[in-house]
């Protein structure tokens, strides 16, 4: 095995091009045609759906529980 210095280093990271690539992929994308995505707007469009589902769920919930609350605060004695 030859000395640790002739190892090669990987190529540092380009975090604005990786941004760049990132915001290509949401440029001209057809709303009609959503299977034919790159992955990363598919994976936000499922990531803004679910978080948009379980938001509505609490909401719903929450509401449910703070009626119930309310009712049981209203047959509690003083």
């Amino acid at each position: 095995m030859g000395p640790i210095s002739s190892l090669t280093r990987p190529a540092p990271l380009d975090v604005g091009n990786l941004l760049t690539d990132a915001g290509q992929q949401f440029k001209n994308l057809n709303p009609n045609e959503p299977g034919q995505w790159p992955l990363l707007p598919k994976l936000a469009a499922w990531l803004a759906t679910a978080l948009g589902t379980l938001g509505l769920a609490w909401v719903l919930v929450v509401s449910a529980g703070s009626d119930d609350l309310q009712a049981e605060r209203a047959r509690a004695p003083g």
